[in-house]
């Protein structure tokens, strides 16, 4: 297929992709290992700053100032998009929808990327936010709620992350049609974790090292890290030796209570803040512990989750968001009540007494209906229903 019968994708994301490890980086980076060299997309990547150099990565810099890199950043997405010349008019995918303003006027098909429900259920929990996390967090997700509920207006696609998150922002912004809100999952690099998982004969507990729990997640307040530690302080007896491991940095105003927390409770020596862990630490690390446990009070999705799942470990997730959608019917993993650190104590002690790791045969199931192939073939098939229907008006 020639170049000018593919259809152009521009996509821009203000994550600096490769340099940083966070989901929108990741998500980025997986759609252009998928596109780039693919038969029927022209995917060009604009970045603030990329450790891959390509003619279709086109960096915009960074720049001090918030409002100054989302311009520039989109500056470069449309002049990229206006050089794309083919049968197609280029489809611009952002992969933040409050950084998209300066599209309102594109005249092409625009999508864009809701990662959380933050900023749309700002004012449902604004005294919470306030006490947990300050008035900057706060002033930055009301700037956040009125630049999505601007961008919700001309958006041809809003891609939510999880039906739960969808709901969220159909409920608040009242997009419409409707049928703008699509559901595409976020991904697991299935392939990352082969080779990392434990063969079955080695699975057995070794008490005498102690077992260990993993934790992943920067927001230590929102994703629940204190209700696990105080879940650990109740393990006591046969379950002494059982200890965290902390993957992710202190960040939030709440996160410096939190970090003093296991201190306070008398077992500081059970849990190991590692602080930020880079990508191929991390996927060792899934393959090392031998329970993950994200006992989130909010989560649109849980990529960590579906990593674990991925290493074949068995999780306990909240009932929350899209956590439910993931782990909703499993056998081996377990779903307890946000801020319960007793079911979670409980839940873990089920896990942890077994004589063998949980089936892992049923985490790589569940991981494999959130592979990034599903999300990429998802993509493909919006993109060629969207350019197709674009090019017949």
């Amino acid at each position: 297929m020639s170049l000018s019968l593919k259809i152009p994708v521009v996509f821009v994301t203000p994550s600096r992709v490769g340099v940083v490890n966070n989901g929108p980086a990741t998500y980025a980076k997986y759609l252009w290992e998928s596109f780039v060299d693919h038969p029927a997309i022209d995917f060009h990547l604009v970045t603030p700053e990329s450790n891959v150099t390509h003619d279709r990565i086109h960096v915009s810099g960074m720049h001090r100032r918030s409002r100054t890199q989302y311009e520039v950043l989109q500056q470069l997405g449309l002049e990229v998009a206006a050089s794309l010349k083919g049968k197609y008019q280029p489809i611009i995918h952002g992969n933040t929808a409050h950084t998209m303003w300066l599209f309102k006027n594109y005249d092409g098909p625009v999508f864009a990327q809701v990662n959380d429900y933050d900023a749309a259920c700002v004012f449902s929990g604004i005294f919470a936010d306030l006490f947990a996390y300050g008035p900057r967090r706060v002033a930055s997700l009301l700037w956040r709620h009125v630049q999505e509920r601007k961008a919700m207006k001309f958006l041809d696609r809003v891609i939510c992350n999880s039906n739960f998150t969808k709901q969220q922002v159909l409920r608040t912004y009242r997009i419409k049609p409707i049928e703008k809100a699509v559901v595409i999952y976020k991904a697991v690099d299935l392939a990352v974790f082969n080779g990392h998982r434990p063969p079955n004969d080695s699975v057995t507990k070794n008490k005498s090292s102690g077992r260990r729990v993993l934790f992943v997640g920067c927001n230590w307040h929102r994703k629940g890290l204190d209700n696990l530690i105080d879940a650990v302080a109740l393990l006591d007896g046969e379950f002494s030796d059982v200890s965290v491991t902390v993957a992710g940095a202190q960040g939030q105003t709440a996160d410096a209570r939190i970090r003093k927390l296991p201190e306070k409770l008398g077992i500081a020596n059970r849990i190991n803040f590692l602080g930020r862990v880079g990508r191929n630490d991390l996927v060792e690390l899934y393959s090392r512990v031998d329970v993950f446990c994200l006992p989130s009070r909010q989560e649109a999705l849980g990529v960590s989750i579906l990593e674990a799942l991925a290493a074949g470990l068995p999780v306990i997730g909240t009932r929350v968001g899209g956590i439910t959608e993931i782990l909703s019917g499993s056998k081996s993993s377990s779903l307890v009540d946000p801020d319960s650190p007793e079911q979670i104590a409980k839940a873990l002690k089920t896990m942890l007494a077994r004589e063998k790791t949980a089936d892992s045969a049923e985490s790589l199931s569940i991981a494999s209906r959130f592979s990034k192939e599903t999300m990429i073939q998802s993509l493909l098939s919006l993109y060629n229903s969207v350019a197709c229907s674009a090019n017949n008006q």
